[in-house]
């Protein structure tokens, strides 16, 4: 194996987040196919590397000769869970469970590649200086994204009715007034309130669920 071949290999593991062990373990050979190639440089064969390039998402010609042939772009379909509402909290115990919702093909946000991704549909105006009624926004889960809340940014957020099985979401910009903290519309139509986080009662919770970390809107002809 030449410098260059182990350069290519290096980068596409620092591209894609994962160790050596763990690419060498996805592509179905020993933890150590990797690290062993590389140490006793050796060339893989020819089924090894087209697995090993399968893993490293790209192509065997790639690893082998570099500027020739750069790696494809791997499209995945982030699956589209449900109805967001841009305007009020919308009841999802209302929405269809067997209503068929499409896949958005965008390539996951390499920022958040630890947590996982998913794509909601807007429905309502109370974003639409962002996001357009019947666009969609990608979202990481909050959990997985490991940062504090911050002015300006864009949360999926759900709202729990106590003794119930309801639960509402919306969708809001994160703003700070006067020592306290909103979830606010950023919407052309004025009727649209902002509505203060942390002002639950005994009868609701408020949870985070998502930060929108991008947006995807379908391209119709008339």
């Amino acid at each position: 194996m030449n410098n260059g071949m182990r350069k290519r290999i290096q980068d596409r593991l620092t591209a894609l987040g994962i160790s050596a062990a763990d690419a060498s373990k996805k592509a179905g050979m020993g933890k150590d196919f990797i690290r062993d190639m590389m140490r006793k440089d050796t060339r893989p064969g020819a089924d090894s590397l087209s697995r090993l390039a399968k893993t490293l998402k790209t192509s065997p010609d790639y690893l082998l000769y570099g500027e020739d042939s750069p790696p494809r772009l791997e499209v995945e379909g982030l699956p589209v869970v449900g109805v967001i509402e841009a305007g009020q909290f919308r009841d999802i115990t209302l929405v269809s469970q067997d209503q068929d919702f499409p896949v958005v093909n965008v390539v996951p946000d390499p920022r958040y590649r630890h947590a996982r991704q998913y794509a909601l549909r807007v429905s309502g105006d109370s974003m639409n200086e962002m996001f357009e009624d019947g666009s969609y926004v990608i979202c990481a889960e909050w959990g997985d994204v490991g940062l504090p809340l911050k002015d300006g940014f864009v949360l999926h957020v759900e709202r729990m009715i106590a003794g119930t099985h309801l639960v509402e979401t919306t969708l809001k910009e994160v703003r700070s007034r006067n020592g306290a903290r909103y979830l606010a519309p950023r919407s052309t139509n004025s009727r649209h309130k902002p509505i203060e986080i942390g002002d639950d009662d005994d009868m609701t919770e408020m949870k985070v669920r998502g930060l929108v970390i991008g947006s995807f809107k379908p391209h119709t002809y008339g």
